[in-house]
């Protein structure tokens, strides 16, 4: 018996089709025919008739290609479109498409970094348990429309961590670190046009709910809400951030905007087993990555670094000091 046509790639959900799709006769459906009747046991029949299925269609795994009972119950719309040697033409657009002035610019800067930066990588998991139920009981005691968010944390955790850790707050300069005296910490904001890091400039003397507010002030004015965003904070970050957690990505690494130090992204908050004194139990885990600047720090001083947000943020106390 020959062997089913292979299944042709299924078109995107928003392909089109041209007028001029084709479809082959399907190869199983012949083999199970003899004398126009088709070979099937009555319970294959009556099952296939109960699930709708067009028993021509099903491949016979019986004697003398016989269709039987399992090959109607197993039988998918999947194998149904793949027995049916459809053919399939996808027009695709493939016209250039200009650049905008944004794009164009992350792009120089894109490569920039990375042709400049000898970037490096470093992922810790942070137990996001107590920071999330600190979170909650905030959120709750807050009486004037505040809210702090999870992102909101993570940039209070990473300020915290630079003032302990200053190196990373500087940027290289040949045969120098460049120190700075502020800590204006980039806030990656997606736009329909591209992306930008605009900062919270002078993060270290703000509290959380400051940070909330800040951060909501900042993504208002990027989207062209209530006024523009100064120049400054679109030049002058010291360190980023960048979080892809509402979109469920679990780990990524972001580049450096030049001339920072470093970048921490962070994914999802999830729920998933942990060990906890002993016992499985359902924990909040997220990962955070840092990428660093291999010319500033090294790798043990990263994790360091990184090892310090991950504290704060497990002992979220830390998080209004």
């Amino acid at each position: 018996m020959p062997a089913p046509a292979p299944a042709p790639a299924p078109a995107p959900a928003d392909s089109v089709l041209a007028k001029n799709d084709t479809a082959t006769e399907p190869i199983a459906a012949v083999s199970s025919v003899a004398g126009g009747r088709v070979k099937a046991s009555p319970i294959a029949r009556k099952i296939a008739a109960e699930k709708g299925i067009d028993i021509t269609t099903v491949p016979g795994t019986g004697p003398g290609s016989r269709i039987t009972k399992a090959d109607v119950e197993n039988f998918t719309p999947s194998a149904q479109f793949a027995s049916s040697g459809v053919s399939r033409s996808v027009a695709i657009d493939g016209s250039d498409t200009p650049l905008s002035s944004m794009r164009q610019a992350i792009a120089r800067v894109t490569v920039r970094s990375k042709t400049e930066s000898p970037h490096y990588y470093v992922t810790h998991e942070v137990n996001m348990g107590a920071a999330m139920t600190f979170r909650s009981q905030l959120n709750e005691a807050l009486d004037d429309g505040s809210r702090v968010s999870v992102n909101d944390m993570v940039l209070k955790a990473v300020a915290t961590s630079l003032l302990k850790y200053p190196k990373w707050n500087s940027s290289f300069d040949g045969d120098k670190l460049v120190g700075h005296s502020e800590i204006n910490l980039g806030v990656a904001i997606a736009l329909d046009e591209g992306l930008i890091v605009p900062a919270v400039m002078g993060i270290q003397n703000m509290s959380l709910v400051e940070i909330s507010q800040a951060v909501r002030d900042l993504g208002s004015r990027a989207r062209g809400e209530g006024g523009t965003l100064t120049q400054d904070e679109l030049t002058k970050g010291t360190f980023g951030t960048s979080n892809l957690g509402m979109f469920g990505t679990d780990t990524f690494a972001a580049i450096i905007v030049p001339p920072n130090a470093g970048i921490i992204a962070v994914g999802a908050v999830k729920e998933k087993p942990i060990v906890d004194n002993g016992n499985v139990v359902v924990g909040q885990t997220m990962n955070a990555t840092i990428s660093a600047d291999h010319r500033v720090g090294d790798g043990a001083e990263a994790a360091i670094f990184l090892s310090e947000f991950q504290k704060t943020l497990e002992n979220p106390v830390r998080l209004m000091l």
